[in-house]
Formats: C-alpha cells, structure tokens, sequence
C-alpha cells in the first residue's frame, strides 16, 4: 500500500447507487474492495449457502461475535497488497468500521450515495441479487436491518455527499469532481 493512497469508502442504504459508482469507479481503472463481497467469501468458507436469509444472519453474527470492525479489519489485510493512488471501499454499514478505518488508513474519506426509498426498492428489484428484497414490506425490513448497523451516523457525518436520483453520467460527474 502506499502511504499517499487516497482511500474513500462508498455509503448508503441498499439500492443507492453504490455498485454503480463502483462500475463507473472500476472503469476509471481505480480499484475498488466491496465489503459484501469480503462477507459473501466468509460465507463460502464457512460453507453456508448464500440466501438473503442467511446473509442477514450471518452478517450479524459475524460483528457480534468477531467485533463490529471484523469487516474493515479483512478489507484493511487486503487494502495493504495493493499498489495504487486511489482505491474505495464500497459497503461500510457500521461506525466501529469507519473508526477503524480512519485509525489505520492515512487519507481516508466517506461519500454518501443517496436516493429516495422508492428509487432504491425500483433498482434493488432490477438487480436481483440474492440477498434483495422481492416487495416493499422485505425491503423496509432491510433498510431497518441496516440502519441497525449505525449506518445513519456514518451517512450523517461523510465528507461529502452524492446525490444518486439524476443519470449514470450526472454520478460519474460527480464522482470525478471528489477524487480528483
């Protein structure tokens, strides 16, 4: 890793737009470590299928019994093998990851991804991921979940804030304008 690396981490409540800013960022040729996908290789370690159910459990029980930073801590081992100016972490869901961020990364920044609820259940339906929620009533139980997390105080506190209800060109715009 090197000391200059700038480092920001995407939040926001499902459906945002975070995995969106994460294409456009990709494509930018900057790396990016998705910390769903840090806890999806746990589940597959641990050799248990992955279902929104499962996810949630499993997501929870992690934190709980291994800290609420256990997350940040793998994405921190990794973070240090790469080489890059710029890199983000896309999925921080609680404060103790931020903290522990912010104590072990030198240049390390928060961007909030926002859109409204309706917008983000309209894309959380289009993706269809496993973990996704299939009607409006599933996904209020998520976003209560992740507001469980302490995600409001991180979105509450970022650095700077993307507003995510306009087009991809109007996001890439604005994620340009905070990396650079």
């Amino acid at each position: 890793m090197k000391p200059e690396m700038k480092i920001f981490t995407l939040v926001g409540m499902p459906g945002a737009g975070k995995s969106e800013a994460t294409k456009l960022i990709e494509d930018l040729g900057i790396p990016v470590i998705i910390m769903g996908d840090v806890i999806r290789e746990e589940m597959r370690r641990n050799g248990i299928e992955l279902t929104r159910e499962n996810m949630g459990k499993f997501t929870r029980e992690i934190r709980e019994h291994l800290g609420w930073d256990i997350v940040a801590k793998k994405c921190v081992e990794k973070i240090k093998n790469i080489e890059a100016d710029i890199l983000i972490i896309d999925g921080v869901r609680n404060p103790e990851e931020i903290e522990y961020f912010k104590n072990n990364l030198e240049k390390f920044k928060v961007i909030y991804v926002k859109a409204s609820p309706e917008t983000r259940f309209q894309r959380l339906r289009a993706r269809g991921r496993v973990d996704d929620p299939f009607t409006f009533d599933d996904f209020k139980k998520r976003d209560e979940r992740e507001l469980s997390f302490g995600i409001k105080k991180i979105m509450d506190q970022a650095d700077y804030t993307i507003d995510n209800e306009h087009d991809r060109e109007h996001l890439k715009a604005q994620i340009l304008k905070i990396i650079s």
